[in-house]
């Protein structure tokens, strides 16, 4: 571990020593409280290591929140600002800026210009981004999608009003790693129509980056696009989870949700900037189409706040509205400890005291991320403690909450442990903020980290502390006095706890499959009960006490597209079921599982109900789900309106009961000239319109999104009222042009 670590730091110091001399000291910088916990701990690791030529507890994703450009050294983060008027003055210190929303925005911002920054009156706090997680062909059966795809007919309609959902005209969108371009579950089911429109990759090093950002690639050329190939090729997520939302099967049986749907995607660098930053991208596209749009986002972290006050959730809550749909997985940690909750009393001058378990195949540094409800204050004590003598071998004693940063080194007889302890007040919840970074230079099986959080003496401040450990778990080593964790709070930031995105838990409808390489069933181990809660499906509530996940789908054994890139899941890989050549290559299928698979599946099938309704809210869409989900305990029943709880939220994925509540007509003025207000136009049923009009009509025309008429009606006679019927055009929004001899009017309208 140690080799890999310190080549990374040595040769991120060589990088840097242009452009930081090396007797610039970051520390005063890191003691503002405008700085968040993250920053300091990043901004700290990258002082003693420019500073002192050292490496004193490198963290290997480190380079992944700086960026080199332009000959200086950039922080990737959240800027949280009074008023975008300022925005200009901050521009002119060298600040980049990308996505923004009210009173945030992300950015690049000089490492040499952050004191300069932070002591504008305008500039309220400065936050790095930090890396997200991946959340990890029975599929349309169980969720009620396959009836969609073979055509609705709806109550007491005739044959000729038979519809078909499959996305068309709407736009997924998937923000995350390890795609294969080439794959032909980006084609349309015969292959022969690539619905790929763009894609941008974060981590290009080469290429013109997308309008209003300053890194990476975009690409919207088909041939360009196959060019690339893959982003990353030790992965093969973003290939499984676009697939499973909207793969186009290629002659299989593993059709993704919404095979006729345009897609967008977005290679990202993995932090939560570069995700935020994915997700404006693509519903900025979608916006210049005038298509409506869903954002799958199978990714999450445990660091934060888990109460929608994140600045990643925050910004992306702005983002949806109308037709703008972000779904998110709820998160992996269903069966492991990573949460412990304690309400402090005056009374009782309570204590947290657990221990950290790091696990067998633990390799880097943990995170343990500690948030109060309440704005009281309270200290930190971290200690190494040696099980067979039963004593502590090294201690940091007590720091408070108030204290900025400290970088301490925690030696023992065997071992030696790499510590940052970064504190903030977190203005937005009114809470504060202790995250813990611990790198121990070895595994020891005698020695463990133990953390305690403690009132401070002589006070009476009381509240709620929580908190969460990435990398790790809460245990109490079967000792008196210290705590174990819980799998209570555990649905994650980014997909999971945010205020308008829908976020997905995930439940088993495979336990077993065929290999394509060994022609033998496999089985999980230990077998889930299927239709049963996933045992890793993320449980609520969120820490300000509201019931997470929204829904639930199925995630356990879901076969889609794997990345032919990556030859660790070609066809000798035992979870690979299905091998199809396309373009003289060998492209393959096979299972997956985890919230990162049902959270797809839930996305493709809001694209189909946005197909049928593409005005949808995120209000819309939750109150679909909480009137139509199939009930959790049974196999298929639905009733009226299910309770939500923290395991299921409302239920299983009932996509077909879902559209038949999404189906309006409706008519939308859009601009009319000459005279005012000539016309009136509404609908009465059967794909019959009514037109009430002052003056007479000469000729309609109904033209298409993209301006191709498709139809053009012509009127003779002068009347005050006419109809017309749009039998024969597919369900869609049309343009409609009304004339007259003195006057024009535009409506937008829906055919379903």
């Amino acid at each position: 571990m140690k080799k890999f670590t310190l080549l990374i730091s040595f040769c991120f110091l060589m990088f840097t020593a242009n452009v930081f001399a090396a007797d610039e000291d970051l520390s005063e910088l890191i003691s503002n409280p405008k700085l968040g916990s993250y920053s300091k701990i990043l901004l700290s690791n990258f002082n003693q290591t420019a500073t002192r030529g050292l490496v004193v507890h490198p963290s290997t994703d480190l380079p992944k929140m700086l960026f080199y450009k332009d000959g200086q050294i950039y922080m990737e983060c959240f800027l949280e600002h009074n008023g975008s008027r300022y925005l200009t003055e901050l521009e002119n210190e060298g600040v980049i800026f990308h996505a923004k929303s009210y009173g945030l925005a992300t950015c690049l911002v000089p490492i040499l210009k952050i004191s300069t920054i932070l002591a504008k009156d305008n500039v309220l706090r400065l936050e790095a981004g930090h890396l997200a997680r991946h959340m990890m062909d029975t599929v349309r059966r169980c969720s009620n999608i396959l009836p969609l795809h073979e055509g609705v007919v709806y109550e007491n309609s005739t044959d000729k009003d038979v519809q078909f959902f499959k996305g068309k005209d709407v736009i997924v969108g998937v923000v995350d790693e390890g795609f294969d371009f080439t794959h032909p579950n980006y084609y349309n089911n015969e292959g022969t129509e690539y619905r790929v429109s763009s894609i941008w990759v974060q981590g290009a090093d080469s290429g013109t980056a997308p309008k209003g950002y300053s890194y990476g690639a975009e690409y919207d050329d088909e041939a360009d696009i196959l060019a690339v190939g893959t982003d990353n090729a030790e992965e093969t997520h973003g290939t499984h989870t676009s697939g499973i939302a909207a793969g186009g099967g290629y002659k299989t049986s593993y059709t993704g949700v919404a095979p006729e749907s345009d897609m967008i995607l977005v290679a990202t660098n993995m932090t939560t900037t570069g995700i935020v930053n994915g997700v404006s991208y693509i519903l900025n596209k979608a916006k210049e189409t005038g298509k409506p749009c869903v954002v799958n986002l199978s990714l999450g972290s445990q660091i934060g706040p888990h109460d929608g006050t994140g600045y990643a959730d925050r910004m992306l809550d702005e983002m949806v509205g109308e037709g703008a749909i972000i779904v998110g997985a709820a998160g992996n940690s269903g069966e492991s400890n990573i949460h412990i909750k304690k309400t402090f009393t005056k009374e009782s001058k309570d204590s947290i005291a657990t221990f950290l378990s790091l696990g067998d195949d633990f390799d880097g540094a943990a995170i343990v991320d500690i948030w109060s409800r309440e704005l009281f204050e309270y200290d930190i004590i971290v200690s190494i403690y040696n099980s067979a003598s039963g004593n502590y071998s090294a201690t940091t004693g007590l720091i408070p909450v108030t204290n900025s940063t400290e970088n301490l080194m925690l030696p023992t007889e065997n071992n030696e442990y790499y510590l940052s302890i970064s504190n903030s007040h977190y203005s937005y919840n009114n809470s504060y903020n202790c995250m813990i970074q611990v790198e121990p230079a070895n595994v020891l099986s005698d020695e463990y980290i133990t953390i305690t959080v403690k009132m401070p003496d002589n006070t009476d401040y009381h509240g709620t502390i929580n908190m969460w450990a990435t990398d790790a778990t809460f245990t109490d080593n079967d000792i008196a006095g210290y705590m174990s964790g819980n799998t209570t709070y555990t649905v994650g930031e980014i997909g999971g706890v945010g205020k308008e995105i829908i976020s997905v838990g995930a439940y088993c409808t495979k336990n077993m499959w065929k290999s394509l390489s060994t022609d033998k069933e496999y089985t999980y181990d230990p077998v889930p009960v299927s239709y049963s809660i996933a045992p890793f499906s993320s449980l609520g509530p969120t820490a300000d006490g509201r019931i997470k996940p929204d829904i639930t789908a199925p995630g356990f054994g879901v076969v889609s597209g794997y990345n032919s890139f990556n030859s660790s899941y070609g066809e000798d890989c035992t979870t690979t079921v299905q091998k199809m050549e396309f373009n003289n290559k060998s492209y393959y299928w096979g299972i997956d599982q985890g919230t990162s698979m049902a959270c797809p599946v839930v996305a493709g099938s809001v694209a189909l109900w946005l197909s049928a309704n593409p005005r949808l809210t995120p209000d819309d869409i939750r109150n679909i789900l909480k009137t139509t989900s199939f009930e959790p305990t049974v196999t298929r029943s639905s009733v009226a309106e299910l309770p939500k709880d923290n395991t299921w939220g409302w239920g299983k994925l009932n996509a077909l009961s879902g559209i038949t509540g999404v189906v309006p007509t409706f008519v939308e003025n859009i601009s009319v000239a000459g005279n005012d207000n000539f016309y009136n136009l509404s609908y009465s049923g059967n794909r019959c319109f009514n037109i009430e009009t002052s003056s007479s009509i000469s000729k309609i025309v109904v033209s298409d999104l993209s301006g191709r008429n498709i139809r053009e009606i012509n009127f003779s006679k002068e009347a005050d009222e006419f109809s017309f019927d749009l039998e024969g055009i597919n369900s869609g929004i049309y343009m409609l042009q009304i004339y007259s001899p003195d006057a024009y009017g535009a409506s937008k309208i829906f055919v379903k």
